[in-house]
């Protein structure tokens, strides 16, 4: 019937459709080749086990020798733990193991002086 051959043509189609599945663990290692993000963030992106996480940050030689600074009272990363924000990464080639400068800007508020305010 016609109901039937629909039926197997939409079941054949749905796999081209749908495309590839998306390799996780693959998606996970090319995005810490280019971010370097830590496991944690990792794991939590894309949902790996602490385990895989752990080991595609210790896979990484340009990630070997970096550790992870602390900061107290502040967090320089966004306002909540493991929140992705752009930042600006720099390569200089004379720092070998440790070429990728992040760098930052800090700027001062001010506040407001009064200047422009109606009388």
């Amino acid at each position: 019937s016609l109901v039937e051959a629909n039926a197997r043509a939409d079941a054949l189609v749905l796999g081209m459709a749908m495309g590839p599945t998306p390799n996780i663990k693959q998606q996970a290692i090319v995005s810490h080749k280019f971010f370097h993000q830590g496991y944690r963030a990792l794991k939590q992106q894309f949902h790996l086990s602490n385990a895989k996480a752990h080991a595609i940050a210790a896979a990484c030689p340009d990630s070997q020798g970096q550790c992870v600074l602390h900061y107290y009272g502040t967090n320089p990363r966004g306002l909540r733990a493991l929140q992705i924000w752009q930042t600006d990464v720099t390569h200089i080639v004379e720092f070998g193991r440790l070429k990728f400068v992040h760098p930052t800007t800090e700027a001062e508020c001010m506040g407001n002086s009064g200047k422009y305010n109606a009388a």
